[in-house]
């Protein structure tokens, strides 16, 4: 939640400035995986040939692809520095197989694939809210049940602390889903 001056600032003046991180890069190295996955593999391939399928490689050149540009920064004194050091760059690396390797072992369970298409990756969301007033948005993941005509919409989370209790309840990390 921001306060209405940052967010004119942010969408009107479009003075914001996106900070890189580890996390950002890691959260988009992740969804790349994944969706690619989804959309090469599972989804037009046979389900036990997606689900034996080994992303390790994969994973590690899109990590490094990523990272490459914003591995150097200009820290406040002017000086260049790293964002990130190798031995956080691994740690994320190795957290990233597990996540992919879950996702990939509980592959029906989190995207069945029983009468159901991949419909949409990365689905643009714009809503004319009012005059001169849009929500957009984007849909990481949509899929069709042919049988039920149902619709599913995924968002992916990464989070280094995982989801507990506290983040769950967190109302600047959950209303996005409701909208």
């Amino acid at each position: 939640v921001e306060c209405p001056y940052r967010w004119k600032l942010k969408y009107i003046d479009g003075l914001d400035s996106f900070d890189h991180s580890i996390y950002t890069i890691f959260g988009t190295s992740i969804h790349r995986v994944i969706q690619d996955w989804l959309e090469q593999d599972l989804y037009s391939d046979s389900v036990f040939k997606a689900s034996a399928i080994n992303l390790s490689q994969k994973f590690k050149s899109i990590l490094i692809e990523e990272a490459a540009p914003h591995m150097k920064v200009i820290n406040e004194n002017g000086e260049q520095t790293f964002l990130f050091s190798r031995e956080e760059l691994e740690e994320f690396y190795e957290q990233g197989l597990k996540i992919i390797s879950y996702v990939q072992q509980n592959q029906e369970k989190l995207f069945p694939t029983k009468d159901v298409k991949l419909f949409a990756i990365e689905h643009e969301l714009k809503v004319d809210v009012n005059d001169h007033v849009y929500f957009i948005g984007y849909i990481d993941i949509i899929t069709h049940n042919e049988v039920t005509g149902e619709y599913s919409l995924y968002d992916l989370k990464t989070s280094t602390r995982g989801w507990n209790k506290y983040m769950k309840a967190d109302k600047t990390k959950t209303d996005q889903l409701l909208l």
